[in-house]
């Protein structure tokens, strides 16, 4: 990028760019198909999933984490680890995901309010200054 960057900058030819290429998984899957580095949450490994796993199955960090450092690894070893963190807590939310950070402090203090109260709460939240904000309580909409 910076190369090519550098290029234009000097009225040059930008050098031809090299696609990243992402793990995919192709063809029939088992429980035996190894992930590949980078392997890409498809609809087709959802599908896969939700079939291996039941109706069930959502995409969770858990298992997006799996997927992420499971290179090598095989769909089964996922499907496997899934089952193993069901009922474990979901880990903090980092701060850069602010909107899902309130979302779920949100629902915990208010499991009776409705979507249009929460965005509501929300625009509220997001028009306060950064530092006198604070995550939701009951009735903060």
């Amino acid at each position: 990028m910076a190369d090519r960057l550098k290029a234009v900058l000097a009225g040059k030819p930008a050098p031809p760019t090299t696609p990243r290429r992402r793990g995919r998984l192709v063809g029939d899957l088992t429980r035996d198909t190894v992930l590949p580095e980078g392997v890409v949450l498809s609809r087709q490994l959802r599908d896969w999933f939700e079939a291996e796993l039941g109706p069930g199955f959502r995409a969770d960090g858990h298992l997006r984490k799996f997927l992420s450092e499971g290179a090598g690894l095989t769909l089964g070893d996922a499907a496997d680890h899934w089952r193993e963190t069901r009922g474990v807590p979901a880990g903090e939310i980092g701060e850069q995901f602010e909107l899902n950070r309130f979302i779920r402090e949100w629902w915990k203090a208010n499991p009776d309010g409705t979507r249009d109260e929460l965005r509501e709460a929300w625009l509220e939240y997001r028009s306060t200054p950064t530092g006198a904000r604070s995550m939701p309580g009951r009735n903060s909409g």
